[in-house]
């Protein structure tokens, strides 16, 4: 095997896990408001602020600072969407689809703005995608939580377009720096709404040490996925590393079982015997969905 692929599939293990944290956090009481969560995990994004001293980071010029700015508004509206949907459903049943909408709109967004045409192979993968996440939406008649995944799929795949964009202005350690900077700008912004300051300074006075280190942990550990990633796309090819995405599903439906049975109080709704089946047929959907969109 390939270095880069166990890169992968190690990354993907790690993803599975910060996602059932996330679960975790939101769900607690000390935490409770998604917008809060989301306003600390757009601050701790800016941890390579502190290394800016020690790499050759250029001024940027304002097309570096607009798709920097513009991909920190997408992401936070992106992961503060999908929080609500962490701390209102299961993640079995929201992440598998809040990723396939963000595959495709990735594809669309990309064949418009960048004018690249569609493979035969997004039509086979679109159908496998949207097949498997109405599959395992045992929440549909939710209509609140269907708009949630798709402003929070298209708004995680504007983010990655204008990352894509800011890549192709800029090398890649300006365009890193200065859209990480921008997350930390974009989420103090939210200081500026006298009940966003409000909520933010309640949770923050509530919040015990142990669940500030367990935020601070899984946002680490967001960051070393985040590199493992890039590593793999910087090792290998980013077809495959993106067709292997997928497998957190996998993951996220093993972990998921483990966690059921020894945190019930976050996850007893996660799964259960009678829709097993139907959740492990919805996954393998979304994961060829996955390979063949991506290969």
């Amino acid at each position: 095997m390939h270095a880069w692929i166990l890169l992968v599939v190690i990354s993907q293990v790690l993803q599975a896990i910060v996602v059932l944290l996330d679960k975790v956090l939101v769900s607690d009481k000390q935490v409770k408001s998604p917008l809060v969560y989301a306003f600390y995990a757009s601050i701790m994004s800016g941890f390579v602020i502190v290394l800016v001293p020690f790499l050759p980071v250029q001024l940027p010029d304002p097309k570096t600072i607009l798709l920097s700015l513009a991909s920190a508004v997408a992401y936070l509206i992106a992961i503060w969407s999908l929080y609500h949907i962490f701390k209102e459903s299961s993640t079995i049943e929201s992440m598998p689809m809040v990723s396939a909408v963000t595959a495709l709109s990735t594809i669309l967004i990309s064949a418009f703005a960048f004018s690249s045409p569609l493979k035969t192979s997004f039509f086979i993968g679109s159908l496998l995608l949207v097949f498997g996440s109405f599959l395992i939406a045992r929440y549909a008649s939710n209509h609140m939580a269907i708009l949630l995944v798709l402003v929070s799929g298209i708004s995680f795949a504007s983010s990655s377009i204008f990352m894509k964009m800011l890549f192709e202005h800029t090398d890649f350690v300006d365009g890193f720096v200065w859209s990480r900077i921008a997350n930390v700008l974009v989420a103090l912004l939210l200081l500026l709404i006298p009940q966003g300051v409000k909520t933010i300074k309640q949770v923050s006075k509530s919040a015990s040490t142990k669940t500030v280190g367990l935020v601070v942990f899984n946002k680490f550990l967001a960051g070393v996925v985040f590199l493992m990633y890039l590593a793999a796309i910087n090792m290998g090819d980013v077809s495959v590393v993106n067709a292997l995405s997928g497998l957190q599903f996998a993951f996220l439906f093993i972990f998921a079982w483990f966690f059921a049975e020894h945190i019930p109080q976050y996850f007893r709704h996660e799964l259960t015997h009678r829709g097993v089946v139907r959740d492990v047929i919805a996954v393998a959907f979304i994961i060829i969905g996955f390979t063949i969109l991506f290969i």
